[in-house]
């Protein structure tokens, strides 16, 4: 009897698949698959979209919301988070010097921003991320918020990182040497 309730809901599933395929395939305009490549500019992604860990500004001051504490850092599972922190010279409170993302090592769990009190952190939309060398997976977050660094070049830098390498120069080849005339290395 198990086997026929089996052999059952097995051709039920079958079936139930197919009707929907028949159905996408009758009404075409409610077909919801998104042809990546060519519609990168009216891309439509789910609001709950996770991909890279991102700093969040204070819209007022324009600084980073990031206080330091170091819960996103205790949070993560792998070790993808790094928070170098600092001292007011002032109120002697902790300050953010450098908040480095190890992306390679990052399962995009979400526990980071998760933890985060200040609501510092938040989940990207940025879902491009093939790079040829994964040492570009290791990323500054607030690179333009340190001295000596514009905008401008901390952007240039992320485009930097995410344009592939240039190729290498092909060595020149080498000419045979005939019985006659020694080769001669350069």
């Amino acid at each position: 009897m198990g086997m026929i309730h089996k052999t059952y809901d097995g051709l039920k599933g079958l079936l139930s698949g197919l009707g929907l395929t028949m159905g996408y395939f009758l009404k075409p305009s409610k077909v919801i698959t998104q042809q990546y490549p060519e519609n990168r500019e009216t891309l439509k992604l789910p609001q709950r979209t996770r991909a890279r860990v991102e700093l969040v500004r204070d819209p007022e001051k324009g600084g980073y919301v990031c206080a330091a504490c170091g819960v996103c850092v205790k949070a993560c599972p792998n070790g993808s988070l790094e928070v170098v922190r600092g001292k007011d010279p002032v109120t002697k409170k902790p300050v953010l010097e450098k908040f480095v993302y190890h992306f390679e090592r990052c399962t995009v769990c979400g526990l980071c921003v998760d933890s985060c009190h200040s609501e510092a952190l938040t989940m990207g939309r940025t879902f491009e991320n093939a790079v040829y060398d994964s040492s570009q997976l290791t990323m500054l977050l607030n690179a333009d918020a340190l001295p000596g660094t514009t905008a401008a070049e901390s952007q240039g830098a992320e485009q930097a990182a995410k344009a592939p390498p240039a190729p290498a120069a092909a060595p020149a080849p080498v000419k045979p040497a005939t019985p006659d005339e020694p080769n001669k290395a350069a």
